[in-house]
């Protein structure tokens, strides 16, 4: 879901292509399908052994073949980083151009996020992949690309050496200001990049106490904006879920809260007190006090846990409901002592993913196991991290 949605194509525009060989790479099976285009599990020919993964791109109208462009000038910029996908070769048919890349057999962050659990309540391997992100970003920004789509899907992930890659530069830009609204995905996205408010500063100061939350004419800093989608995706890798459907203080209540309350993360999700404090300063809605990414880096390894205690849980039922949700994803019987891990998978109804809810406020608290009380006004955060 990134830029206008209205310009990109649905997988039954493009044909089947498994089957067909492409410069002696056989395209065996569709793995993923993208807003632009459709990735396949390919094999050498020469060496059936020998797998990749090739983006294919159609060429069907003009944006996708500047969309194109970009992306494979990006990928050319910052091509070399051990953090970064491979690019092995470029192919360039009459209706495609074919991407050829490494195959990550355990697909993406947000597959090994979502389905195995691999960060639940593991501070060094917290530390380990947001290091890994830390290091392909710093390396785009400092060939001055920014990367406008940073989420878990756009990082693959090698269960074998834990390492992870960033990929998908078909958004990024070369600007340090930019204009492009919509621009990423919504969860993942600043409040800058949302369609310019036609409100006054005093306005935006009497409803969120800031006068530079949202850019009220022109543009945005991409910088910027990728360091704010670090700090949900942070958050994803400490919770297994995103704190809003989109930074909009008129059309999200969580996020809303969230503008209002200093502690609305930790009431909501079971994230420690020094990882509130952190994620307050990634995101801060004024661009200029945001924090740099060298300034992440030292901090993120000062903290001692992310995670909340046993104990802040049970002051904690919100929170609570979320860390039982997702300890149950581990198909645990049993983690600590604490009855939340031993009872989890039985107790707790599977959770509505939001792929398919336009909004988190039509969930029902009741899935999640929570009371239908009226002081249990906010919705539960969202669960599709993407």
């Amino acid at each position: 879901m990134s830029l206008a949605s209205s310009s990109s194509f649905s997988p039954d525009d493009i044909r089947d292509l498994t089957g067909n060989i492409i410069d002696n790479l056989t395209l065996d099976e569709r793995i993923a399908t993208g807003s632009f285009g459709v990735v396949y599990r390919a094999f050498d020919s020469n060496s059936p052994t020998k797998e990749f993964a090739i983006k294919c791109l159609p060429k069907s109208n003009s944006l996708l073949r500047c969309l194109i462009e970009n992306e494979i000038d990006m990928l050319n910029r910052v091509a070399g980083h051990p953090n970064i996908a491979t690019v092995h070769k470029i192919i360039d048919d009459k209706n495609f151009v074919f991407i050829v890349m490494d195959y990550f057999p355990f697909g993406d962050l947000r597959h090994a996020i979502q389905t195995r659990c691999i960060s639940f309540r593991d501070d060094k391997l917290v530390k380990d992949f947001v290091d890994q992100i830390l290091d392909a970003v710093e390396w785009c920004h400092k060939q001055r690309v920014f990367h406008r789509d940073l989420k878990p899907c756009n990082f693959l992930y090698s269960k074998d050496d834990k390492k992870i890659c960033l990929t998908d530069f078909g958004l990024s830009s070369r600007n340090e200001y930019s204009r492009s609204r919509h621009c990423g995905t919504k969860p993942f996205m600043s409040p800058g990049t949302l369609p310019v408010l036609q409100i006054s500063r005093n306005i935006c100061m009497l409803i969120t106490g800031f006068t530079e939350c949202y850019s009220l004419v022109g543009g945005y800093s991409p910088r910027c904006n990728d360091i704010w989608s670090l700090g949900i995706i942070l958050i994803a890798l400490i919770t297994g879920s995103c704190p809003w459907s989109s930074p909009d203080f008129k059309g999200d209540d969580n996020y809303k809260e969230f503008l209002s309350d200093e502690e609305f993360l930790r009431k909501n999700l079971p994230i420690s007190k020094e990882a509130n404090d952190l994620l307050r300063r990634i995101l801060d809605p004024c661009p200029s006090s945001r924090i740099t990414l060298q300034d992440l880096r030292a901090e993120i390894a000062s903290i001692e846990t992310f995670f909340m205690t046993d104990e802040e849980l049970d002051n904690h039922p919100k929170a609570r409901a979320v860390a039982k949700w997702y300890a149950s994803r581990l198909h645990l019987t049993e983690f600590t002592s604490d009855d939340i891990f031993v009872t989890a998978r039985s107790s707790l109804r599977a959770p509505v993913m939001i792929s398919k809810v336009k909004h988190v406020t039509q969930l029902n608290c009741a899935t999640f196991g929570l009371p239908a009380a009226k002081s249990m006004h906010l919705a539960m955060p969202n669960l599709d991290i993407q």
